[in-house]
């Protein structure tokens, strides 16, 4: 048992990672290419992913194996040799070097859209972005390294945080991140987004520095502080047309002068509550939503934390208050939802009331099967969640290795939702995450210059665009927005690039 009567979570990262894949694998070059691609993407496995999720005896093919612990196929082989070699040197300075540039060099870790100083502090980043992809900042044992436990910093090491309640002492108590106060308290970089007229994002403060997953969705730095509920609140009196604040994790690994996110659940309730009391004084707010992993992650916060039963209730409150409570869950895989733990978990969320959602990113390796997504939706609806998105992999992280193409991900969706019933049949996806807002793909049709994919706005920072409908150029290689044509100028308001030439479209 942990402190406070805690369970104790086990954490699993750097050299202590690679023990555990060569001890459950048998196999020690598995265990040496988690060693060297945890050096560019520091990140944990916990010990409920470790007993409940992950086949170790069918590594590295097991799906949740290639979501959870580091392949050599993240990295590009030449940057796994320069680190490999590195790695071997013994030296340790040289060793940071070659990884901070392999990071920065092959955007494993990219900045965060429009997170640049002097950005206008309402425009926002992408809806979606910080929650594509597997299970999340949370650290798939319900923590994350903290960044001022010992070893925490340093990939060369680990650590083994017993309990949650211990890593909370991690978080500054009066509102804020220390790491995070921006001058005067509440300016532009207080870890807040207002990516839209009427929604408000909030990134709560944690201390992780590792992430559970290293997918493109997960593995890129925040540099954006993350927000006490003193800023939240100026923010929402200086916006009164704000009706819906969605809490949300950013990327796990700290920018510049900020500390990073955590998942809206791995803070103790008291914290939690401490964001959720604003909201509940103003009647206008009338959505309050929460992207967590921390049912893949850490089922245990909702059965045996210390107050987990106080977390629910909090959670009541907000239901009881007649306000819209969504949790969504972020689930890659089936199994995800099979121990029995989690199914406890879900239980006892599903009575507070609130709306149970599940999304995930179409991962290579991982889901990139209908049938793997048609048996997943099938068992949430028994579950009684809801299908809400598939998301499409970002630009960021190694998206070589878990990204696929547009087209491939358009089939493996179309003909998920053909095998469900027609309860599954409101899920919204393919959804790329954009500069302008999310964007649905919503099938390929045939024009008078050839094949064309269909998007569609489902959501815009600009309010005249959603609902707006355009067509790129079918390309069987594009994997993102960034790598569509326009198919005429009229197309040119949703989708990046100049439209083909009639010479150029020959």
């Amino acid at each position: 048992m942990g402190t406070n009567g805690a369970p104790e979570a086990r954490s699993f990262t750097g050299r202590r990672l690679g023990r555990l894949v060569a001890c459950r694998t048998g196999r020690d070059d598995l265990a040496h290419d988690a060693d060297v691609v945890g050096r560019v993407l520091p990140f944990e496995v916990g010990a409920h992913a470790a007993d409940e999720l992950i086949d170790w005896g069918r590594a590295p093919d097991d799906p949740l194996y290639r979501l959870l612990v580091p392949h050599r196929d993240m990295l590009a082989p030449a940057d796994f040799a320069a680190v490999e070699t590195a790695l071997r040197s013994g030296d340790r300075v040289r060793l940071r070097t070659v990884a901070d540039g392999v990071r920065e060099r092959s955007a494993l870790c990219a900045p965060e859209a429009l997170d640049v100083p002097g950005a206008p502090e309402d425009l926002g980043v992408p809806e979606d972005l910080g929650v594509l992809g597997a299970p999340g900042a949370l650290g798939v044992s319900g923590v994350s390294c903290a960044s001022g436990l010992p070893g925490a910093s340093d990939v060369s090491g680990a650590s083994e945080i017993s309990g949650i309640s211990g890593l909370h002492g991690a978080f500054d108590t009066s509102g804020a991140s220390r790491a995070s106060r921006a001058p005067g308290g509440s300016g532009g970089w207080s870890g807040l987004r207002h990516p839209y007229p009427e929604t408000l994002c909030v990134l709560l403060p944690g201390p992780g520095r590792t992430g559970s997953c290293p997918c493109a969705s997960c593995s890129r730095r925040s540099s954006r502080p993350a927000g006490g509920p003193g800023a939240m609140a100026a923010r929402l009196a200086r916006h009164p047309g704000i009706t819906d604040v969605r809490f949300t994790a950013g990327g796990p690994f700290p920018g510049p002068a900020a500390g990073p996110s955590a998942d809206p659940f791995a803070l103790r309730t008291e914290r939690f509550a401490a964001y959720l009391a604003p909201l509940l004084a103003l009647p206008r707010i009338r959505t309050v939503r929460v992207d967590t992993g921390a049912m893949s992650s850490f089922p245990g916060r909702f059965l045996d934390a210390p107050d987990a039963d106080d977390l629910l209730r909090l959670l009541e409150r907000v239901v009881a208050s007649g306000r819209g409570l969504d949790l969504v869950l972020r689930v890659s895989h089936p199994r995800e939802l099979c121990p029995e733990p989690a199914r406890r978990a879900l239980g006892r969320l599903r009575a507070t009331g609130a709306v149970l959602r599940t999304r995930a990113a179409v991962l290579r390796h991982v889901n990139d099967d209908a049938g793997v997504w048609a048996r997943m939706w099938r068992e949430q609806l028994g579950l009684g969640l809801v299908p809400y998105r598939v998301a499409v992999e970002r630009d960021a992280g190694p998206r070589r290795y878990f990204g696929l193409p547009l087209a491939r991900a358009l089939d493996v969706c179309a003909e998920a939702v053909r095998r469900t019933p027609e309860a599954a049949r409101t899920v919204q996806g393919p959804v790329l995450s954009t500069d302008l807002g999310a964007l649905a793909l919503d099938g390929t049709v045939r024009l008078p210059g050839g094949p064309a994919f269909a998007l569609r706005a489902l959501r815009t920072r600009d309010p005249s665009l959603t609902g707006v409908r355009a067509h790129a150029r079918f390309d069987p290689t594009a994997h993102g927005w960034n790598e569509l044509i326009p198919y005429g100028p009229e197309d040119e308001t949703l989708i990046p690039g100049k439209p083909l030439t009639p010479e150029g479209a020959l």
